[in-house]
C-alpha cells in the first residue's frame, strides 16, 4: 500500500517480494509431519501456483548462496516471487471484489482478512525500490 503501483507490465515487477524459508514455513503454519516433508511441499506450492498462473513465471527458491545473486540483501535461504494478474484477480474475487479493478488490491479500504487467517508473510521485503 502507498506505493502507487499499477498492477500492468511495468509495475508488477516492482512487486516482486523475498520471503525467507523460516518466514514461509511459520507463515503457512506447518505441523511437524509438513515440516519434515518442506521440500516437496515448497515445489508442489510454488509450481502449482505458476501452473494456475496465480504468481509470475520468473520466481525462484533456494539457500542464501543462491538467493543473493538474485536479491544481495538476503540473509538466508528463501523465496523470490511476484503476483500475476490472474492472481490478483482471484484474490479479489475471495473477498467479493471481482469488479473491482486490480489496483484495488492496494487500497487501504480492502476488507480485513477472516479471523483466524495468516496476515501474509510478515518479514517479507520488496526485492526492488
Amino acid at each position: 500500500m502507498g506505493k502507487n503501483l499499477a498492477f500492468d507490465m511495468e509495475g508488477r515487477p516492482k512487486m516482486q517480494i523475498f520471503v525467507s524459508f523460516n518466514d514461509f514455513a511459520s507463515s503457512m503454519e506447518f505441523d511437524d509431519s509438513e515440516f519434515k516433508q518442506f521440500n516437496q511441499l515448497l515445489n508442489h506450492i510454488l509450481f502449482g501456483l505458476h501452473s494456475d498462473n496465480l504468481i509470475e513465471g520468473q520466481f525462484q527458491y533456494g539457500q542464501k548462496e543462491h538467493m543473493v545473486k538474485l536479491f544481495p540483501a538476503a540473509t538466508s535461504g528463501g523465496i523470490v516471487c511476484q503476483p500475476s494478474a490472474h492472481g490478483a484477480e482471484l484474490f479479489l474475487s475471495a473477498f467479493g471484489m471481482a469488479d473491482r479493478h486490480l489496483d484495488e488490491i492496494f487500497t487501504v479500504d480492502f476488507p480485513e482478512f477472516p479471523t483466524g487467517l495468516p496476515k501474509g508473510f510478515l518479514a517479507a521485503v520488496p526485492t526492488m525500490n
